[in-house]
């Protein structure tokens, strides 16, 4: 497999590893017929997609990230 860009990621705002793990899951999703965590599945990752192209989310992921650190939530680093 070639080492390109896929024009889908950039289409639907994933990245290239992000697309191949989506896809993958969807996969064995269906193969098991678990067609509700597949649902799941796609509608967080409707949502990520979403936040991630709103045009304040490097402000917001920014202070974000500052508030985590701040608060000194074990687990976040």
């Amino acid at each position: 497999m070639a080492n390109t860009r896929e024009a889908l990621a950039d289409i639907v705002g994933l990245t290239d590893g992000e697309l191949r793990d989506f896809s993958s899951t969807i996969g064995d999703l269906v193969a098991a017929e678990d067609f509700g965590a597949a649902r799941r599945l796609i509608s967080d990752w409707a949502l990520t997609i979403r936040i991630r192209n709103h045009p304040d989310y490097a402000a917001n992921a920014s202070a974000f990230a500052a508030a985590i650190e701040q608060e000194d939530i074990p687990g976040s680093r």
